[in-house]
């Protein structure tokens, strides 16, 4: 068998397939141009409603704007590190060292009751100091120092 003859044998079906493809091409695209031409035109659009004007009110006249108010400036906040000269301040100072150590669980109030007065205790009794249950510069330098070895400040990071 020479190599012309076996191309020949490949090529017929070749065209065969080719040529009914061509033709079914052919039939869809004389479909599509048929449907596209005997679909009935889009319904006409009704009339539209003839324009009403609007009439728009000018904005209100401005007014000139109040003066800004004059905000205070805020008290200074007490030195979390030294002793304050508010007795309120001492008690309120004292028990947020105490919730610091998870020795008192409610917020700072500037009260003493019995909650903060039995944390004073047990924070006595565990730092080897008399136990008084009172409030006292010496109890807060404690507080602080013990405070400082539990949460130490925060390291720079280097540049």
């Amino acid at each position: 068998m020479s190599a012309s003859h076996k191309l020949g044998d490949f090529t017929r079906p070749a065209l065969l397939i080719g040529s009914a493809l061509v033709a079914v091409a052919a039939v869809a695209a004389v479909s599509i141009v048929a449907s596209s031409s005997s679909s009935p035109p889009p319904p006409a659009e009704e009339p539209a409603a003839p324009a009403r004007s609007l009439t728009v009110a000018p904005p209100p006249p401005v007014e000139a704007a109040a003066p800004a108010p004059r905000l205070v400036p805020e008290a200074p906040r007490p030195d979390p590190d030294t002793w304050p000269a508010d007795p309120e301040a001492r008690i309120r100072a004292t028990q947020r060292l105490l919730g610091e150590l998870r020795l008192l669980s409610e917020p700072p109030s500037g009260q003493s009751g019995p909650v903060t007065e039995a944390a004073i205790r047990e924070y006595q009794r565990m730092a080897g100091l008399e136990e008084t249950g009172e409030v006292s510069e010496a109890l807060f330098v404690s507080l602080k120092e013990v405070a400082a070895m539990v949460f130490p400040p925060p390291v720079p990071a280097p540049e």
